[in-house]
């Protein structure tokens, strides 16, 4: 299949999902009782491009268990949302 263009978005600038993305990785961490601020996710996440999961645990295991299921969450909160921005 040719493509004659490729749109390359960053967050915020065609769609908003930052916020049901924090919120999924919050709720996936509560699981295992740590309460994400939202100052960690952006020092971690956003700024650091690093795992927030690692804050948590250094269990490997874990952490791909937490991922999977912050993943699955994510597709939930993004379903039936308008997300593009004006």
């Amino acid at each position: 299949m040719a493509y004659d263009f490729i749109f390359w978005d960053n967050d915020g600038v065609l769609v908003d999902t930052e916020g049901l993305y924090f919120q999924a990785s919050r709720e996936a961490l509560a699981r295992i009782g740590f309460d994400l601020t939202a100052e960690q996710f952006a020092d971690i996440s956003l700024a650091s491009g690093r795992s927030v999961f690692e804050l948590a645990t250094d269990n490997q295991p874990l952490m791909e268990q937490l991922r999977q299921w912050r993943n699955r969450r994510y597709s939930e909160l993004l379903q039936g949302q308008d997300l593009v921005l004006p």
